[in-house]
């Protein structure tokens, strides 16, 4: 860090040994000697310069937003079938295990979808829960609310995992 480069070189030139400054800082005593050629070299600039150059990934900011938008409008199970996608559109290679990390890193992670019936109309749904807490909170005591369930849904139907952007969610259609 920035600070124990700075304290090293401070340290030093209050007089204290680089094992004493290595020792106090937590730091190789080899790394002590680093940053006082750097310091020597280049100055404070040459001393807090930092070439490290952090992971950039196969794919440029264009190719991850198209894959973006392809996982906000499909539906992809596993992150083998999105590395098949990404093989098949931008001739780039990556394991199930990099597309998961990649998938992650971009806002993505692996859940579960979110059912709803074939026909389901949101603000139907919505009015009628509206309606149905007036009448609940209206009705008299001893007052009975019946219910009827005109569907039939199918045996053991259930949604899938899949990669869905994180904040958000995949509605999968429930077949009746």
């Amino acid at each position: 860090s920035d600070y124990a480069r700075v304290t090293c070189i401070l340290m030093l030139s209050m007089g204290n040994t680089p094992i004493f400054v290595a020792d106090c800082l937590g730091i190789d005593i080899s790394t002590t000697y680093r940053y006082r050629s750097l310091y020597l070299e280049g100055g404070l600039d040459k001393l807090l310069e930092n070439r490290y150059k952090g992971y950039q990934g196969l794919l440029n900011i264009f190719q991850i937003e198209s894959l973006k938008q392809e996982l906000r409008t499909h539906l992809y199970t596993d992150a083998k079938q999105v590395s098949q996608w990404v093989k098949d559109t931008f001739e780039v290679t990556y394991t199930p295990q990099g597309m998961a990390d990649l998938l992650n890193r971009i806002g993505f992670s692996y859940r579960k979808t979110t059912e709803v019936p074939c026909e389901a109309d949101l603000l139907k749904q919505k009015l009628f829960a509206e309606a149905l807490s007036k009448i609940l909170q209206e009705k008299e005591e001893g007052d009975v609310v019946y219910f009827a369930d005109g569907v039939h849904p199918t045996h053991n139907s259930r949604s899938t995992y899949a990669w869905i952007e994180k904040g958000k969610e995949f509605q999968q259609i429930k077949d009746f």
